[in-house]
């Protein structure tokens, strides 16, 4: 029978443990010693075949050389159902309800939402765990662009519509978030145009003069174009 270690035994076995050794001059045994910035985790790279030799604990990974658990690809799992938490769906509406904003092709407008926000959404999340919720079409309000070059159509969803977005972007955002590019400023948590105007005043006081001013004519509203694009990120 397979004996169960407790965890004071598991505790008290792995204090025994000696931790790897850091290589405290890099210069010795001809390696060198790199500190991740993501962690802080310091490595001593040895310079025969780079094999990690880390420090035991936590953020620096095992002797082994496996990479720190902090900086591993996560998996995440069953995602649909934290979207239809109660929690999450409150929030989400504190958020939409703080934005205002117009109502949607149903003419609901937020403080009518409001007025029975718990009623409301309860419903709705009867339906997304029901999963016959389905968004109802958005209303076209064209606005003009900049410099009298045209009109651009604004989509405008209902109040319940958003409600649902802002709840997959509360679950999804911190899934994907860390992925972006750091160079990407546009609709990211703490990025926006002051962020932008930085890097760009970075580039400036480093050498770089050169400016590059890309736009797509028309790409949203041109569905042959947008299909092919669809396609080829398949």
């Amino acid at each position: 029978m397979r004996k169960r270690v407790t965890s004071q035994e598991r505790y008290s076995a792995e204090s025994q443990i000696e931790p790897a050794r850091v290589l405290s001059d890099p210069a010795s045994a001809g390696g060198r010693r790199v500190t991740e910035p993501t962690t802080g985790a310091t490595w001593g790279l040895a310079s025969s075949d780079g094999a990690p030799v880390g420090v035991r604990n936590r953020d620096a990974g095992d002797p082994s050389g496996k990479p720190p658990s902090s900086t591993r690809k996560k998996k995440h799992y069953s995602l649909y159902d934290k979207v239809c938490t109660e929690r999450n769906l409150w929030l989400a509406w504190l958020q939409v309800r703080a934005n205002k904003g117009a109502p949607g092709c149903d003419g609901v407008t937020v403080e009518q939402f409001d007025a029975d926000a718990r009623g409301n959404l309860k419903e709705l999340r009867r339906q997304l765990r029901d999963k016959t919720y389905r968004p109802r079409p958005v209303r076209r309000h064209p606005i003009e662009k900049d410099g009298g070059a045209g009109v651009r159509n604004l989509g405008i969803p209902c109040v319940r519509d958003r409600l649902v977005q802002q709840a997959l972007k509360q679950v999804l955002e911190p899934i994907f978030e860390p992925t972006f590019s750091p160079h990407s400023h546009g609709f990211r948590p703490e990025k926006g145009s002051v962020t932008a105007c930085r890097t760009v005043e970075w580039a400036l006081a480093h050498g770089y003069e050169w400016v590059v001013d890309l736009d797509l004519k028309d790409f949203a509203n041109s569905q042959s174009s947008m299909t092919r694009w669809i396609m080829s990120c398949c």
